[in-house]
């Protein structure tokens, strides 16, 4: 039977262990025969075989490169054999390393999207520099981790004071999304309130949600 090979983290690697293993098992409930094609990797141990294996899925912890860089390394060897042998590859090791921010950013404005410019520093002196030079208010974040870890928002300089700071952090630009409907519907929702939207991107397909 053909496979889908998952690959994921091995003990004692990875930040979540053994992360999301409620929907797997809903699926060996709900579905056992779907679940006798997917074979289940870890990182750490031998290079697996991809014969009769139809997909690779990278369920890894991101950064991948920056923060499980042993992980990364595995996990690029098995996407290296996959690409030769024309086996499709879902979340590449390389995708999986570039949520940095002020790398996403960069990536993003090279595409010609518009997006804030994010600038990286690595110490709290840089940091004290940059703010130096820039128009505020901006954002203050952490570089490479997630769920807002860190974030503040700051009006002028002074704001930092003594506050901890996660680096490396990034510094971005604030954009007011609220302003352009200010102009033309005031009394809005949308020139009240800020909006976050998430969106799912798999392959032409789009989906928002949050």
């Amino acid at each position: 039977m053909a496979s889908l090979l998952l690959v994921r983290h091995g003990p004692d690697r990875g930040r979540i262990p053994n992360y999301l293993e409620h929907i797997l098992d809903a699926v060996r409930e709900s579905d056992p025969e779907v679940m006798q094609a997917v074979r289940d990797h870890r990182t750490g141990s031998p290079a697996p075989s991809l014969d009769d294996t139809r997909a690779v899925v990278f369920w890894l912890g991101d950064p991948l490169r920056e923060w499980y860089p042993d992980c990364y390394t595995d996990a690029s060897a098995i996407a290296r054999e996959a690409e030769k042998r024309g086996i499709r590859i879902v979340n590449h090791p390389d995708a999986l390393s570039r949520s940095v921010k002020s790398v996403q950013a960069r990536l993003w404005h090279e595409a010609g999207i518009d997006t804030p410019s994010m600038t990286r520093f690595e110490s709290r002196e840089e940091l004290r520099e940059l703010l130096e030079g820039v128009r505020y208010p901006v954002v203050l974040r952490a570089d490479e981790a997630h769920a807002q870890r860190g974030m503040r928002i700051l009006n002028e300089a002074a704001d930092l004071g003594d506050a901890a700071v996660e680096l490396p952090g990034a510094l971005a630009e604030f954009v007011d999304t609220r302003a352009g409907w200010r102009t033309v519907r005031p009394r809005s929702i949308w020139a009240r309130l800020f909006h976050k939207k998430r969106a799912f991107v798999m392959g032409d397909i789009v989906r928002t949600n949050h």
